[in-house]
C-alpha cells in the first residue's frame, strides 16, 4: 500500500476507490477538477512552484467560499463544513506517523 493510503487508514479515513475509466462515480470531485482546470490552470500563468502553491491556495479559498454545489444543497464548501457537527482535524507535524507505517489489520 502507498504511504498516503496507509496515512488515511492510520487516521481512520474511509477510502473509496473509483474504478479506472469510470469518473462519474464521484461527480463532485470530477466537477471540482474540471472547474480547477478551466478557471485556474488554463488561465493563470505561473513561473515557479512557489507561485503555483500560492496561487492554488488563493484559488482554493475563492472556490470554497463562493462556488455552490447542488450535491451539498446549494451551499459553498465552507458553509457546508460550518454546518457540520464535526470539525476537520489535521495531525500536527509532530504527530505525523513515521514511515514505513504498519499495514492495517482486518478486524
Amino acid at each position: 500500500m502507498g504511504s498516503f493510503i496507509r496515512l488515511c487508514l492510520h487516521y481512520g479515513v474511509h477510502l473509496w476507490f473509483i474504478p479506472p475509466s469510470e469518473p462519474w462515480w464521484n461527480g463532485v470531485v470530477e466537477k471540482f477538477n474540471d472547474h480547477y482546470q478551466q478557471k485556474f490552470l488554463d488561465k493563470v500563468a505561473m513561473s515557479s512552484m512557489s507561485q503555483l502553491r500560492q496561487e492554488s491556495l488563493a484559488f482554493e479559498h475563492r472556490h470554497n467560499s463562493t462556488y455552490r454545489y447542488s450535491k451539498i444543497k446549494g451551499k459553498t464548501p465552507l458553509k457546508a463544513l460550518a454546518d457540520m457537527e464535526k470539525k476537520l482535524i489535521f495531525p500536527s507535524k509532530s504527530d505525523a506517523p513515521r514511515h514505513p507505517l504498519d499495514k492495517p489489520e482486518e478486524s
